[in-house]
C-alpha cells in the first residue's frame, strides 16, 4: 500500500483489522509514518480478503483488502488536532480516500454501491419490512441487486450480498429456523472475515445454546458447563441439535456461547473461562484456537483482579511517574480534562477527600488536554494537592482504559491490579465506597442543635 496523504505528515498511518467478527477485537495489519511530503508506503502480508479501517490519529474510513494486490491511495487533507472539548472516541473523524488505481469492478466500489442500495431500500420500506413482514420485499430487492450487479464474480461480494439478504429474510420470517439454517449454515462453509455472514452468524446464534435450541436445555448446558466442566461434553449435547450436525459450525457455535454465558446470570465465570482456555489450546481447528483467545482477551481486558494497562507520563514540571510507583498504594485514577465542568468538581471533591486516606490510596488524575501547557497554565492558577498527570498525546493508552467519556474513574489495588472498573465518583458515593474497602468508621456528624 502507498499513497499520499496531505497534512498529515509525522503522523502515523494504520491499517487496522478485526482479529474476528465476534468479539471486534482490534489488531493493527501495518503501519507506516507519513514522510514530510505526506507519502507513505507499507507492505504486509494478507492470505485473505478482510475489512480493515484505515486510521490516521482518530481520522477513520472503511476498506476492503484483498491478497495479491497494490493499493494507490489518495487521502484527502484532513484537520487532525482534537479540541479538548471533543470527545474522538464516540465521533472519530470520517477520512475520505480515493484508491487511485481500482480496476474496474473493485470490491470497494462494490461494497460502497451494494450498502447504498441496501440502506436506501431498507429505509424506504422500513415498515413493510420490519413490521409488516412482507415476503414480497425482499424478493424485489433481490431483482434490484441481480439488475445492478450482472456477472460479478467476485466470491467475497456475492457471500456479503447473499448474508446481508439472509438477514432481511430473517425479518420477515422468509423461511422457519431450520429452513434458514439449511439455506444459509447447514452444508455451507464457514465464513469467518465475512462481516455479513458474521453479522447474520450473530444474530442467529445469539443466545442459541441458552435457550433459542429446540432440541438443547438449560439443564443440559448447566450439567456440562457447571457441573462437568467439560468442552466434550458440551460438544456431545450441542450435536443432539439438527442444525448443529456440522462439526466446524457447532464447535464456532459453542465458543461463541461459552462468551455470551460468561455474562449470563446462573452460570460459573470461571467455568467459562476454563472451557474457552480449552478451546484456545486443543481446538483442531486454528481459527477457533484464535477466537477463543480473542474471547478470552476480551474478558480479560479491565477485568478485575487483571493487570491494570501501564502507563509512564509526566506531571507539568516535567518530572515522570508510572504505575508501577505507587505500588503498594491503591491507586484512584481519573481520567479528566480542564475544558469538563463536571471534571472539575470531581477535582474540589477529591481536594476535600484526600487526606481521610492518605498512606492507603494515592489519588491520580490524568488529563487529556490537547497541550501539556493548557494543564499547567490551568493548576497555576487551581492548586488540587494531588499527583496530576498529562497523558502526552498517547491516545492508545487512553483506548486501553476504555476511556469513552470524562471524568471516567479506575481503582487498582496496591499490587497494580484492577479492583473495580468505573468506581463511584468523588461526588457520588466515592467516600462511603472508600471507607467500605478500608474498614474506616467516620466520625459521627455533630449536631447542629435542629430537632428532626
Amino acid at each position: 500500500m502507498k499513497g499520499s496523504a496531505p497534512g498529515a505528515a509525522g503522523k502515523t498511518i494504520k491499517i487496522i483489522s478485526y482479529a474476528d467478527l465476534i468479539t471486534y477485537n482490534e489488531k493493527v495489519l501495518a503501519k507506516a509514518i507519513v514522510d514530510n511530503k505526506g507519502n507513505f508506503s507499507m507492505t504486509f502480508p494478507l492470505t485473505s480478503t478482510v475489512y480493515t479501517k484505515i486510521k490516521i490519529m482518530f481520522g477513520k474510513t472503511d476498506l476492503y483488502l484483498e491478497p495479491h494486490k497494490t493499493y494507490e491511495l489518495m487521502i484527502d487533507s484532513a484537520d487532525y488536532n482534537v479540541d479538548d472539548k471533543y470527545n474522538p472516541f464516540l465521533s472519530p473523524k470520517l477520512l475520505n480516500v480515493s484508491i487511485i488505481n481500482a480496476e474496474k469492478n473493485e470490491l470497494n466500489s462494490l461494497m460502497q454501491k451494494f450498502n447504498m442500495l441496501y440502506n436506501e431500500y431498507t429505509f424506504k420500506h422500513f415498515d413493510e419490512l420490519y413490521v409488516l413482514r412482507q415476503k414480497n420485499r425482499v424478493d424485489t430487492f433481490r431483482t434490484i441487486v441481480n439488475k445492478n450487479f450482472p456477472g460479478v464474480e467476485n466470491e467475497f461480494f456475492n457471500a456479503y450480498v447473499k448474508y446481508s439478504i439472509a438477514s432481511l429474510e430473517a425479518l420477515t420470517q422468509y423461511h422457519t429456523k431450520l429452513g434458514m439454517a439449511k439455506k444459509y449454515f447447514i452444508n455451507q462453509p464457514v465464513l469467518y472475515d465475512n462481516p455479513a455472514y458474521m453479522t447474520y452468524f450473530n444474530e442467529f446464534f445469539e443466545k442459541y445454546i441458552l435457550g433459542s435450541s429446540p432440541k438443547i436445555t438449560l439443564n443440559d448446558i448447566d450439567r456440562c458447563v457447571n457441573k462437568l466442566k467439560s468442552v466434550a461434553a458440551l460438544t456431545d449435547t450441542l450435536g443432539k441439535d439438527t442444525i448443529l450436525r456440522n462439526e466446524v459450525l457447532r464447535e464456532l457455535v459453542m465458543t461463541k456461547g461459552l462468551f455470551d454465558m460468561y455474562y449470563t446470570p446462573g452460570f460459573e465465570k470461571e467455568n467459562s473461562l476454563l472451557l474457552l482456555n480449552d478451546i484456545a489450546a486443543n481446538s483442531k481447528f486454528e481459527k477457533h484456537r484464535t477466537i477463543a483467545k480473542d474471547m478470552i482477551e476480551a474478558i480479560d481486558k479491565l477485568r478485575i483482579g487483571t493487570a491494570a494497562p501501564p502507563f509512564t507520563l509526566n506531571n507539568i514540571t516535567g518530572n515522570k511517574y508510572s504505575l508501577t510507583d505507587f505500588k503498594g498504594k491503591y491507586v484512584y485514577l481519573i481520567f479528566w480534562n480542564t475544558q469538563c465542568a463536571s471534571c472539575i468538581r470531581e477535582m474540589d471533591a477529591i481536594t476535600k477527600l484526600k487526606d481521610t486516606y492518605a498512606g492507603k490510596l494515592e489519588f491520580v488524575a490524568i488529563s487529556s488536554d490537547r497541550e501539556a501547557l493548557t494543564l499547567k497554565y490551568y493548576l497555576e492558577k487551581k492548586y488540587f494537592g494531588f499527583t496530576m498527570l498529562h497523558f502526552g498525546g498517547n491516545w492508545d493508552l487512553l483506548e486501553s482504559y476504555d476511556i469513552k467519556a470524562f471524568p471516567q474513574t479506575m481503582l487498582i489495588d496496591d499490587q497494580g491490579k484492577i479492583a473495580a472498573y468505573l468506581p463511584p465518583l468523588p461526588s457520588e458515593g466515592m467516600e462511603n465506597y472508600l471507607n467500605q474497602l478500608f474498614n474506616i468508621i467516620p466520625p459521627p456528624k455533630k449536631n447542629d442543635g435542629r430537632k428532626y
